[in-house]
């Protein structure tokens, strides 16, 4: 192993330790504690290509979303680099103030004109979120999850050109979670 090497996975260590400790009180809404969530997509952005500040990036990608650290002390502890892109994967304000319909909508625009790390990253977290989304189904959200799946969806499609493969990935868990929905579907119950 190179030093370069080396000194990546110290930096992605480190990157793991403070989002473990960022989103220390979350839980996922399918259960699970919430860091698995970036782990799981910086492992995809790395599998797929992504360079060693991606996968940093990708392990940080909802901090500042979903804790009180800000971008200012995210770029001095991993640098200018990862500091951008987590700044472009960064929900703005107004974005934040958005219906989830009128979000997603808002992401897919934003993301079809992305930098293809940031679309590799994105993607690889609508894969993540629609292959967790699953275990989230219950019989009260039915109508929550199809939207969301379908926000999900229109995304990743945004940044299909980061990977087709991961795009198929993606499109495979909406599938999955269409199924899911038909499946726990009571008779009489609208799931559109």
């Amino acid at each position: 192993m190179s030093d370069a090497q080396i000194e990546h996975y110290k930096i992605l260590a480190f990157a793991v330790r403070f989002a473990a400790n960022a989103h220390r009180n979350q839980d996922r809404k399918g259960g699970g504690p919430y860091i698995l969530h970036p782990i799981r997509v910086s492992k995809m952005v790395s599998y797929h290509g992504g360079s060693d500040d991606a996968t940093v990036a990708a392990v940080l990608h909802d901090v500042i979303e979903d804790t009180p650290y800000d971008f200012a002390l995210i770029q001095d502890l991993f640098g200018a680099r990862v500091g951008h892109l987590i700044g472009c994967l960064t929900n703005s304000r107004e974005m934040e103030e958005m219906s989830s319909a009128e979000r997603k909508e808002a992401q897919a625009i934003k993301y079809a004109g992305a930098e293809a790390e940031v679309q590799l990253i994105k993607l690889a977290d609508q894969t993540d979120n629609l292959e967790s989304l699953r275990e989230a189904i219950t019989r009260r959200n039915h109508k929550w999850v199809a939207r969301y799946a379908q926000g999900a969806l229109s995304v990743a499609s945004a940044c299909r050109p980061a990977s087709e493969t991961l795009y198929g990935r993606a499109k495979a868990a909406y599938e999955a979670v269409g199924q899911a929905l038909i499946g726990a579907a009571a008779p009489g119950i609208d799931v559109s």
